[in-house]
């Protein structure tokens, strides 16, 4: 058999990972839905670039400073949004909780941001768990580690639902299951079973919002 080409390394990550899919609706603010694309392209036309830039990268600063402090790793800034990864290292059984527990601070953090940046954004967090694959994938001249799987997947439809929803965060009732039994404590929605995009099958799924 032919070796695949040495620079395009893969392996599979033979356990379960927590993930948390985080976007910031930057040009939404409050907004109804139906105003999110005129709102959107109005602020645009009177934002500059270096002005975004300055407010992405201020952002971005305090969300990644979060996930290294709850043991998460920074799989990737998408756009306006990140994905981090829980259970690389460590107790595999805490990291459902680790990973509520950055998606809290993140939330609890923003007034801070909202203040230097002086403009009224939302985040979205989505969080759910399950096998994923890890890998170096790229060419010759670059190569990226990321992860991949219908939990990757997953988590990035709670993020979406949270919009619809008007909740801060989404998470799927494996980790509500998981999560410390402290944190339960917290004032969660249930949600029933969420129809998400590119999924067969329903998913049960709590929201928390910040009060």
């Amino acid at each position: 058999m032919e070796e695949p080409p040495s620079f395009l390394q893969t392996w599979a990550v033979n356990k379960i990972l927590k993930l948390i899919v985080n976007s910031m609706y930057f040009f939404k603010g409050f907004l109804r839905e139906e105003y999110y694309t005129e709102f959107k392209y109005s602020s645009t036309k009177y934002m500059s670039t270096i002005k975004i830039e300055l407010h992405l990268n201020t952002y971005f600063s305090e969300m990644v400073r979060i996930v290294h402090n709850h043991k998460g790793i920074l799989d990737k800034f998408i756009g306006d949004g990140l994905m981090a990864v829980f259970g690389l290292e460590g107790d595999l059984a805490e990291a459902p909780t680790l990973a509520v527990r950055c998606a809290s601070e993140m939330l609890n953090e923003l007034d801070s941001i909202r203040r230097k940046v002086n403009f009224p954004l939302r985040i979205g967090i989505g969080i759910h768990c399950g096998p994923i694959v890890a890998v170096n994938i790229g060419s010759e001249d670059r190569l990226e580690y990321t992860v991949m799987g219908n939990a990757v997947n997953a988590a990035a439809r709670l993020e979406e639902a949270s919009k619809a929803a008007r909740a801060d965060l989404v998470i799927s009732d494996v980790i509500y299951r998981e999560m410390a039994p402290l944190i339960r404590r917290m004032p969660w929605r249930d949600m029933g079973k969420l129809q998400l995009r590119g999924r067969s099958e329903p998913l049960p799924s709590y929201s928390y919002s910040v009060q």
